[in-house]
C-alpha cells in the first residue's frame, strides 16, 4: 500500500512570489547592468558583482557608499533596495524605492519593484497599477508582465490571464512562463484543445528544448491521454536521450498505463542517467513494493532518504511499509513524522503517523492525527478506515461505527475488510 506524493496545485501568484524572493539577485543583476552601462563606476561594478554571486551584505553596503557619495545614483540605491527585498526587509526596500520614485518618475524598474513591495504587503491592486505604469514605460518589460499575467489568474480572470500570459510570449517568446501560464489559464476555462495548441507553438520557438515536450506529455498524462503521453515524452528523447527527468516521466506514462515491465525500464534508465535523480529512484522502489518485494522496496526508498533526508514521499513509504508490519517502529514514528512536518498538506503522511501511533498503541495521538488525514481528504477509505479503529482503540464507539462503516460502504479498496465488519459487529453488540 506504497502511495505517491499528490499533484498540488499551488497558486501561480504563490508559486511567483516564492521564486522571486530566491532568485531576486539574479534577475536584479540583469535589469541593473543593461541600464547602467553610461554610468558605471568601479565600485558600483563591484556592488553588482556581488549581487550577482548572492553575497547580500557586501553587496547592500557597496550600494549605499555609492549612494551616499552620489545621491543621483538611482540605480545604486534600487540595489540596496533589492538586497533589502531579497532579505525581505520590505520597509527598507520601500523607503529606498520611494526615494527613487521621488527623484524619477519615470523609472519603470523602480515601478516594478514599488509593485513587488506592495505584492509582499497584500495590496494586490496598488500592485496592479505599478506593473501596468511599468510596462507603460517600457513596453518590452518583461518581469512586470509576468505578475500582471500572475494576479489576473490569481484573482480567477482566467480570460485577462490568458490574454496577459499571450502578451508574455509576444514580447518574450523563448521564456516558458508565457507558453505554460497561457496553457493554464486556458484549461482552467475548459479549453483544453486550445492550451495544448498554446504548448505545441511554444514546441515552435523552443526547438532545442525538451521542457514543452515535457510539459505536453504531463497535461496528456493528467488528462488520462497516456499513449499522447508516451508520444511527446519520446519526441523529447530524441532531442535528449540521456534526460533523466524525461525517462521518469516516460516511466510514469507507462505505469500509469498498466505497463509496468517498461515502467521500471525507464526509471532504471533515469537512475542510471542521473543517480540522485530521487523521483526515479522512489518510483523504482514502487514497483517492487507493487511486486511485493517489501525489502527490496524499503532499500530503495532509503536509498532516497540518503538523497533527499526530508524527502515525504521516501520518509513516508518506509515509514508505512513498517507500521503497517509493526515491524522497527521507532523508525516508522520518526520518519512519518519527518514526512508530515516536510509536507503538512500530504494526506498520505498524516494517514501514515495516525497509523503508526496505532500501532505503537498510543490511540489518542492516533486519532487526532487521523482526524487531520480526514479534513485533508474526506473521501479516503484507508483514512475511514484507519480512524474507524483508531476511535475504537480509544473507545469512542459511535465516532468509530460511523467511520468504519463509511469505509465499509465505500466503491473503492478497502485494506483488511474482514478485520472491518469483525470490529463492526463487536462495537455493535
Amino acid at each position: 500500500m506504497t502511495r505517491a506524493l499528490p499533484v498540488r496545485r499551488l497558486s501561480a501568484l504563490r508559486v511567483l512570489v516564492a521564486l522571486v524572493l530566491l532568485t531576486h539577485a539574479a534577475a536584479a543583476h540583469a535589469d541593473i547592468i543593461s541600464f547602467t552601462k553610461r554610468a558605471a563606476s568601479e565600485k558600483f561594478d563591484q556592488a553588482v558583482a556581488a549581487l550577482g554571486r548572492g553575497d547580500l551584505k557586501q553587496a547592500d553596503t557597496l550600494f549605499q557608499q555609492v549612494v551616499e557619495s552620489d545621491p543621483l545614483r538611482l540605480y545604486a540605491a534600487l540595489g540596496h533596495a533589492q538586497v533589502a527585498l531579497s532579505q525581505q526587509r520590505i520597509k527598507d526596500a520601500d523607503r529606498a524605492i520611494s526615494a527613487v520614485l521621488s527623484q524619477h518618475a519615470e523609472m519603470a524598474e523602480a515601478h516594478n519593484m514599488k509593485g513587488v513591495v506592495l505584492l509582499l504587503q497584500k495590496r494586490q491592486e496598488d500592485a496592479r497599477y505599478e506593473f501596468s505604469r511599468a510596462v507603460e514605460l517600457q513596453a518590452r518589460y518583461v518581469t512586470p508582465r509576468i505578475y500582471l499575467a500572475a494576479l489576473a489568474r490569481e484573482s480567477g480572470r482566467f480570460a485577462d490571464a490568458s490574454s496577459a500570459y499571450k502578451a508574455l510570449t509576444d514580447v518574450a517568446p523563448g521564456l516558458p512562463a508565457g507558453y505554460v501560464g497561457q496553457a493554464e489559464a486556458l484549461m482552467m476555462m475548459g479549453k483544453t484543445p486550445e492550451a495544448y495548441t498554446v504548448l505545441d507553438a511554444w514546441k515552435a520557438h523552443a526547438r532545442s528544448s525538451v521542457l514543452p515536450y515535457q510539459v505536453l506529455g504531463s497535461l496528456y498524462l493528467a488528462n488520462g491521454e497516456r499513449a499522447k503521453a508516451v508520444q511527446e515524452l519520446k519526441a523529447a528523447l530524441v532531442k535528449n536521450p540521456g534526460d533523466a527527468p524525461t525517462l521518469k516521466l516516460l516511466g510514469d506514462a507507462y505505469a500509469a498505463s498498466g505497463d509496468f515491465k517498461a515502467a521500471g525500464e525507464q526509471y532504471d534508465a533515469a537512475v542510471a542517467a542521473d543517480p540522485k535523480n530521487v523521483e526515479a529512484v522512489i518510483r523504482t522502489g514502487d514497483l517492487k513494493a507493487r511486486a511485493g518485494q517489501t525489502d527490496r522496496a524499503l532499500e530503495i526508498y532509503r536509498r532516497a532518504i540518503a538523497i533527499d533526508p526530508t524527502n515525504p514521499v521516501a520518509c513516508n513509504n518506509v515509514a508505512w511499509l513498517l507500521g503497517d508490519q509493526g515491524q522497527q517502529l521507532d523508525e516508522a514514528l520518526r520518519l512519518a513524522q519527518v514526512a508530515a512536518k516536510a509536507g503538512p498538506a500530504y494526506v498520505d503522511a498524516q494517514d501514515t503517523l495516525g497509523w503508526v501511533y496505532y500501532q505503537r498503541g498510543h490511540y489518542s495521538q492516533a486519532v487526532t492525527t487521523l482526524k487531520n488525514a480526514k479534513a485533508l481528504d474526506g473521501k479516503r477509505t484507508d483514512v475511514a478506515a484507519h480512524l474507524g479503529l483508531a476511535y475504537a482503540k480509544a473507545g469512542l464507539t459511535q465516532q468509530a461505527l460511523a467511520e468504519l462503516k463509511r469505509a465499509l460502504a465505500s466503491t473503492n479498496a478497502v485494506p483488511n475488510r474482514a478485520e472491518l465488519e469483525r470490529t463492526v459487529a463487536s462495537l455493535s453488540r
